[in-house]
């Protein structure tokens, strides 16, 4: 049995940043068939009209018309970080217990909506439920270059930056890493696409940039890297610079085609840092990052933990037999919890 879901945004773009149909079913497909798509530009953001929403359930899932909200509200905007996000947002209640008033404050859209938010959108979520069927991927393509590169203005090297330099990352690994490096750095969240963040950093909002070469190879945006870091000096993410395929878990014949597709030594390799990432019990929130390579048959991998202000890291390398690469992940994964870093985790 599966359930529908309708998303509807109004997004604000920043710079010369373009959404189009292509992109966004690129990035919904993983949850289910797209029935509809349909992208408006120059859409008028002075108001938002918000008019009588309707749900259609198919027989295994009857549920009756629902008006959710039918008054004009004014545009909000979104927390300045996505931890604030996360911890703000209340548990969305099922399609038949949401209220049919618009002054029910236990109504999610006006919960929204009455947020006195920092960016520009709007989600408006129609019966919230989860589609049964499960993916799983089944391919990893070759691996692109892993490592992380240093984009700066006037291709000064980050060696030669001088305190309080504004550095560009919204990520809390590489954060990390360069306060370890020089705790005087102007550390500043940015976003948007490679172009959009390299032309931020040209317009004079930051003096460099960390990024990923692989990101930026494709891009065909090498011309902006000053230098490459080492693994030494910044080590990366789990799964940095490969691509994996997922798909549905029961379409047996899509998974036989794309299998082919596989790079055993790249999914050998990926699965050990996404293992290691499991055993800790990482994600995004938390300043990890391992490296895994294989040469003459055996698997090296590097970790790192470290705490947000990079006044406490913790390395370690880990080498074995590549067939057992699981058990590589999960034993370096230990080895830095009792080093100290189950200590900076449950701090930060």
């Amino acid at each position: 049995m599966t359930k529908k879901i309708k998303i509807e945004a109004i997004i604000e773009l920043v710079g010369d940043s373009f959404v189009d149909e292509t992109m966004v079913k690129r990035t919904i497909a993983p949850l289910g068939d797209i029935e509809t798509c349909n992208v408006i530009h120059d859409y008028d953001t002075e108001k938002i009209t918000v008019n009588e929403s309707r749900v259609s359930a198919s027989s295994n899932n009857s549920v009756s018309e629902s008006k959710l909200l039918d008054d004009t509200v004014n545009r909000e905007v979104m927390p300045e970080t996505t931890d604030d996000f996360i911890q703000e947002i209340p548990e969305i209640p099922a399609i038949e217990n949401i209220p049919t008033t618009t002054n029910d404050s236990s109504n999610p859209e006006n919960w929204f909506l009455s947020k006195n938010w920092h960016a520009d959108i709007f989600w408006q979520l129609i019966n919230i439920g989860t589609i049964s069927e499960k993916s799983k991927i089944v391919a990893i393509l070759k691996r692109e270059d892993h490592r992380d590169v240093f984009v700066s203005n006037h291709k000064t090297p980050l060696n030669y930056f001088d305190n309080y330099k504004k550095i560009g990352t919204s990520s809390l690994r590489r954060k990390s890493q360069l306060l370890s490096i020089n705790k005087n750095l102007k550390i500043l969240p940015i976003r948007g696409n490679v172009d959009t963040r390299i032309q931020k950093m040209l317009d004079g909002n930051y003096d460099g940039l960390v990024m990923a070469a692989a990101g930026v190879k494709r891009l065909g945006l090498e011309k902006h890297i000053t230098e490459f870091f080492d693994l030494d000096t910044m080590l990366t993410a789990p799964g940095q610079g490969a691509i994996a395929i997922e798909i549905r878990d029961s379409d047996d014949e899509l998974k036989e085609l794309l299998s082919k597709l596989n790079h055993d030594e790249t999914n050998m390799c990926v699965s050990a840092e996404r293992s290691f990432l499991k055993t800790l019990g990482g994600g995004c929130h938390v300043p990890f990052a391992a490296f895994a390579s294989i040469k003459n048959e055996k698997m090296k991998i590097n970790a790192f933990v470290g705490s947000l202000d990079g006044e406490l890291t913790i390395k370690d390398c880990i080498s074995g037999n590549k067939e057992n690469y699981l058990r590589l992940g999960e034993e370096i994964a230990q080895r830095i919890l009792v080093s100290g870093g189950e200590e900076i985790i449950n701090d930060l």
